[in-house]
């Protein structure tokens, strides 16, 4: 349609990946902290520093599983405080990587 924006759709979205909203609170450790504030991850993002050099990262997206890889490919410097589905799917999956180290070799 003549009305068809791509670039609004996909303003909000994480990568290219357009889904339903979500916001999320993402706690990152003080070695990857600086790495986190120097780009800007999403419209509307707010970094807040800690006293123990950590920072926390609010912000709106979408892309559910893109969100979960993004995260997790951080590793123990992340840690999902909101939403609690998505801090547990996260947590399911790092237990289940965990049974698999051990269980390999």
């Amino acid at each position: 349609p003549e009305d068809f924006d791509p670039e609004a759709l996909l303003d909000g979205a994480f990568s290219i990946v357009y889904d339903e909203p979500i916001k999320v609170k993402i706690l990152f450790s003080p070695e990857v902290a600086r790495y986190i504030k120097e780009r800007v991850w999403a419209k509307g993002q707010k970094i807040t520093d800690r006293e123990d050099g950590s920072v926390l990262l609010k912000m709106t997206t979408s892309g559910w599983i893109d969100m979960k890889r993004w995260v997790m490919s951080f590793g123990a410097d992340a840690v999902v405080v909101e939403p609690g589905e998505l801090r547990e799917e996260v947590k399911s999956e790092l237990e289940k990587a965990l049974g698999r180290y051990e269980v390999a070799g």
